[in-house]
């Protein structure tokens, strides 16, 4: 993942993160080493504050409002780590990874519930294999640790997300789990198209006008693509679980262009 090329350096110095990607280093800003994959996680923080802030008005559980919070500390963190290099702050959009996700696996294990119950087992293994991870992460401070981690954590959420799809039972819901599959994985594909064929993509970028740049910015749309596909899967877990409890629910928007789901209060 290291530059194909020799990358400015800016108002943070040489970085120190385990990780550069493809983006070439302050090249818009001098005060913003990534300046694209900073800016492109606007949707991380903007998305989820918003659905958090309806999650707690509508009285749901408490598992969705720290899944919307898990998401915006990722958002929080990813914009740290971009705009500096440093890897104090890469550590700040890495473990939000981890401990999200935790959040996420238990609210879709625990869509069928019972009301207000917690699952105190789940809570306490997801919360050891989350510390393990970040004790090991932070001295061996090996990148492929955190990438089989998260990878893992993400198969868990699909495996249990695609069992539910399948029962027939939540059809009401399936349309927006298609979509978070769709965004989550049309995302993956370009994170890792960018990685691979990185030389490539800065040649090509070299050689068209500034105004095109940012569309060939294929770390940035891994942003907004799985940014966009985890709020909708929270969205679905959400709305799977107001199913299940048989309270009234929808698809709202809010200041016209952001879903969030919507309840009575109880």
């Amino acid at each position: 993942m290291a530059p194909v090329e020799k990358d400015l350096v800016g108002y943070w110095g040489e970085p120190t993160s385990t990780m550069d990607w493809c983006e070439a280093n302050y090249e818009v800003s001098y005060y913003v080493a990534e300046f694209w994959n900073t800016v492109s996680n606007v949707l991380l923080v903007v998305l989820p504050l918003v659905a958090a802030h309806r999650s707690y008005k509508d009285g749901l559980e408490l598992r969705f409002l720290c899944s919307n919070l898990s998401l915006l500390a990722v958002g929080v963190g990813s914009c740290c780590f971009h705009g500096t290099l440093m890897y104090r702050a890469q550590l700040l959009d890495e473990l939000p990874m981890v401990w999200g996700s935790a959040c996420l696996i238990y609210s879709i294990v625990e869509i069928e519930g019972k009301p207000q119950s917690h699952n105190r087992l789940l809570l306490w293994v997801l919360s050891i294999f989350c510390t393990a991870v970040t004790i090991i992460y932070l001295v061996f401070q090996e990148p492929m640790l955190f990438l089989t981690a998260y990878g893992g954590m993400v198969f868990t959420m699909i495996f249990y997300s695609l069992r539910i799809v399948s029962n027939g039972q939540y059809k009401a819901s399936a349309w927006i789990y298609a979509a978070s599959f769709l965004m989550y994985g049309t995302g993956f594909i370009i994170w890792n198209l960018d990685n691979l064929y990185c030389p490539v993509i800065r040649e090509l970028r070299s050689s068209v006008s500034p105004a095109v740049r940012p569309a060939l910015q294929g770390h940035a749309w891994w942003h907004v693509l799985s940014g966009g596909g985890t709020y909708a899967s929270i969205m679905y877990m959400t709305y799977t679980r107001l199913l299940y409890l048989r309270r009234p629910v929808s698809v709202s928007m809010v200041l016209g262009v952001i879903p969030v789901v919507r309840t009575s209060v109880r």
